[in-house]
């Protein structure tokens, strides 16, 4: 082959592909799309009076510091069956994951195991983006149920600032984890509405 035609295949062959980057770069968008749960309609599983369309997960009460959305992306973790380690495990990687952005991670114990509570904060490292709040077990269950709409064995729930509920995940499930950090920093940097 001609040395030129060599060169000029070269050439396109490294071109093209800066080319295509800087094309989408520059007129491409990105654009996900997290779904709102309970939003419309309340599953047949919730059995709460008084609860209004579309749902907002509210204040919530009982805790002995009530707990309000006011981060960008808040993630509320329920102990209502006690400690469970891969759950406490899983949030320690996404606090240090979020650490540096608008997230609030508030863990929600019951308040009868007082002495796990303090033993909680020192191992896990529970502060700065992560809170640890005490709750009395019939509380608990009804926040559970007609605010965080838990129905399953889902124990985290994703929580944008408007208070509308964008995801239900699985502590103890590794990729679970992975899929809350990911859509958390969708609602903190990308068009999640």
């Amino acid at each position: 082959m001609n040395k030129t035609i060599k060169i000029s295949i070269l050439f396109t062959a490294l071109i093209l592909p800066v080319l295509v980057f800087v094309f989408l770069k520059m007129f491409g968008k990105n654009q996900f799309d997290i779904p709102v749960f309970n939003h419309t309609e309340i599953s047949d599983k919730v059995n709460c009076d008084d609860i209004d369309l579309p749902h907002t997960v509210k204040e919530i009460e009982g805790a002995l510091e009530p707990m309000i959305s006011m981060s960008t992306a808040n993630i509320f973790h329920v102990m209502s069956d006690g400690i469970n380690i891969d759950e406490l495990r899983g949030l320690m990687v996404a606090k240090d994951r979020l650490t540096d952005n608008d997230v609030t991670i508030h863990s929600i114990a019951v308040l009868d195991s007082l002495n796990n509570i303090k033993e909680l904060r020192r191992t896990y490292q529970i502060g700065g983006i992560w809170e640890l709040h005490e709750m009395l077990k019939d509380q608990l269950i009804t926040n559970i149920s007609c605010q965080l709409m838990i129905t399953g064995n889902e124990s985290i729930v994703l929580v944008d600032v408007a208070g509308r509920i964008r995801g239900y995940y699985d502590g103890e499930d590794k990729e679970e984890i992975d899929r809350l950090i990911l859509e958390s920093k969708i609602l903190l940097y990308g068009d999640g509405e």
